[in-house]
Formats: structure tokens, sequence, C-alpha cells
């Protein structure tokens, strides 16, 4: 399998969500910031430590993002896979009643294990 000349791809998405296409992985992954709690107090971020030129990252009450390579600040760096939208499995069940002329039709049907994307607390770079 190859994507071209390159090994992986990424895609944005209609609300800034990064879509990840690497060779020998899932067609799409969410790429983005692992999150770690919420942020309590504005002691709690300066006793971190951690610096970014990303916007709205400490804000008390904000998401508290994993600094993924160690280096002290928050970055596009940091970034990592976080999910795919394909389930696990998929499954459905139909069955057809009849008594006495009356007729009862049953169908069921679901995926197991596929993740979503909340955009809500939208990063901006």
């Amino acid at each position: 399998m190859e994507l071209g000349a390159e090994s992986q791809l990424l895609n944005q998405g209609e609300r800034t969500e990064l879509y990840l296409n690497k060779v020998g992985a899932p067609l799409i992954q969410f790429l983005g910031y692992k999150t770690d709690g919420v942020w309590i107090s504005q002691t709690q971020i300066s006793e971190s430590k951690l610096t970014s030129a990303l916007s709205n990252v400490f804000v008390p009450g904000g998401l508290k993002l994993v600094d993924i390579n160690n280096d002290g600040k928050l970055d596009i760096n940091d970034r990592t896979v976080i999910g795919n939208p394909y389930p696990d499995f998929i499954w459905g069940i139909t069955n057809n009643f009849k008594f006495k002329g009356f007729d009862f039709s049953l169908m069921l049907q679901g995926s197991q294990g596929g993740q979503l994307i909340n955009e809500t607390p939208i990063i901006t770079r």
C-alpha cells in the first residue's frame, strides 16, 4: 500500500479537526491532543511550568493537554493519534412473526467500538 510519494498525509476537516492517513494504519485516524483532566486554578497552571504558543491553553476550567514529547511546551509536536471512526464490529438481527392474520417485523442493528471526535473545545494553533 502507498499514498503516492508520501508515507502519511494530514487532512483538515470542516471544523479544524485533523485526520491522519498513514500507510499500514486505518484509513482515517483522528489526530489531536491527549487530555488529562482540567486546570483547577491559575496556581496549578503556574506550577506546571509548561509553555505554549497555542491560544486558550492555560485557562482555569480549561482542558489540560498532555506534553507527549516531554519538552516542557505544548505545540503541534504534541499531537498524537486519539482514535478512529471505524467500529470493531457491526451487528444486526431481523425477525418476522405471523399469527392469525397479523404480521410483526422486528429489526435491530448497531455498531460497537467506533470513536467520535468532540470539536466543542476547539484548540487553535
